[in-house]
């Protein structure tokens, strides 16, 4: 799997909803996350690195721990 899908797997639905707003994706149903996740997998401007801009630290901390990059540390 692929940073980015590994990003838009961990995403709950108001994430999704934040970032399909913020960076003015049109056309997915906000109220259904797998459009919306669909609409960012296809966005060639939303990279892995746009979506890690919109993480949490937890979430963050299980995409490290998704693609083997170590989550312990400062």
């Amino acid at each position: 799997m692929t940073l980015k899908l590994t990003i838009l797997s961990i995403l709950t639905r108001p994430g999704l909803r934040a970032i399909v707003d913020d960076l003015g994706i049109e056309g997915p149903d906000r109220r259904k996350p797998e459009e919306m996740k669909a609409a960012l997998r296809r966005a060639r401007s939303v990279t892995a690195e746009v979506l890690l801009g919109y993480l949490s630290y937890e979430q963050l901390k299980e995409v490290c721990g998704e693609v083997g990059v170590e989550t312990a540390g400062k």
